[in-house]
């Protein structure tokens, strides 16, 4: 004969599919590369500006503009 013998239960699949997830989530969090930013005491993406201050390899890329109207130049 084809096919299972018994119905399985629903919490089973729900199971299974659960344990999937957990592995995909576990690859994609191993994937995702971050590095601490000393400049703007963050995480970022690795090859990426820093999202606080601005900084790529140890230079500002972008002019920041605090309340007090004093510009930084990079």
């Amino acid at each position: 004969m084809i096919g299972p013998r018994k119905k399985r239960p629903i919490s089973k699949k729900h199971q299974r599919h659960s344990a999937r997830k957990r592995v995909k989530m576990k690859y994609w969090l191993n994937k995702i590369q971050t590095r601490w930013s000393e400049e703007g005491q963050c995480f970022k993406l690795n090859h990426r500006v820093c999202p606080k201050s601005w900084y790529y390899k140890g230079k500002q890329v972008k002019t920041i503009k605090s309340k007090a109207s004093d510009v930084i130049e990079a």
